[in-house]
């Protein structure tokens, strides 16, 4: 006696799987050419109103295991690829000149105060040379020196923070798009990470605060000041005049 029964749905050998996917693959394009700019939201809705949707195929293609896997790992590959397009979008603004503007801020805002500190160094160097009369001397030639070699080693330091600032920032927006890279991966959930993204990326480019410089020069000019000061409180010699009474008498400063 033969017993018959249906056969079990396969969707690959019925071509199911084939159709749905040449299908998928339509409208995904689509999904992408939206997500990079290539096209707006009105082209894409029109777009994917035109080329329709199959949800019985959808779910016929479900009562195959194997098939339906695949198909899940389809969708799901193409929510990350959005994901990641999302990111990437978010985080386009930093790039090399990005960083070069970052490190150009950083510089922007301390050599100006350098400038002035300098220049105020200068004057009381001047004056304090000047009142010792040693402006052209061997002495107030090694005063300038040093403060010119303190200035210019304090650009060189500047320069180097700088670049320093400006690669501890790509370093934390690297760890950003990892993070979120990651995330991105393990939800598969483009609209989300998204979100994420832009909101991550908005708090990345805040402007940065800055502490004030320090005084460069307090080391040059607390030498000035400490001769000025002992100048200033040196004690004086009284003394009498050997001339008879009538000429006087003085007092010596020295």
């Amino acid at each position: 006696m033969c017993f018959g029964g249906s056969k079990e749905y396969d969707a690959y050998k019925s071509g199911d799987f084939q159709s749905w996917k040449g299908a998928f693959d339509q409208r995904a394009a689509v999904q992408t050419a939206l997500a990079k700019g290539e096209i707006d939201q009105a082209t894409a809705d029109a777009r994917l109103a035109a080329l329709g949707s199959n949800p019985d195929l959808e779910n016929k293609i479900k009562g195959d295991p194997s098939a339906d896997m695949e198909r899940r790992e389809v969708v799901r590959q193409n929510d990350v690829g959005l994901g990641k397009i999302g990111i990437d979008k978010n985080f386009s603004s930093f790039n090399d000149n990005y960083y070069k503007g970052y490190q150009d801020s950083y510089t922007g805002f301390y050599n100006p105060q350098l400038d002035r500190q300098y220049d105020k160094a200068v004057g009381k160097t001047t004056a304090a040379m000047a009142d010792r009369g040693t402006l052209n001397s061997s002495v107030g030639s090694n005063a300038f020196a040093d403060l010119f070699r303190q200035n210019s080693e304090a650009k060189t330091n500047i320069a180097s923070e700088g670049i320093d600032a400006s690669n501890k920032l790509r370093g934390t927006v690297e760890n950003a798009k990892s993070s979120l890279y990651s995330l991105n991966e393990a939800s598969a959930d483009p609209q989300a990470i998204n979100a994420q993204a832009m909101g991550q990326a908005t708090a990345l480019v805040a402007p940065p605060t800055y502490s004030p410089l320090g005084e460069v020069f307090a080391s040059a000019l607390g030498g000035l000041s400490n001769f000025q000061q002992a100048r200033q409180n040196r004690p004086t010699k009284q003394y009498s005049s050997p001339f008879p009474s009538g000429y006087g008498s003085g007092t010596v400063v020295q």
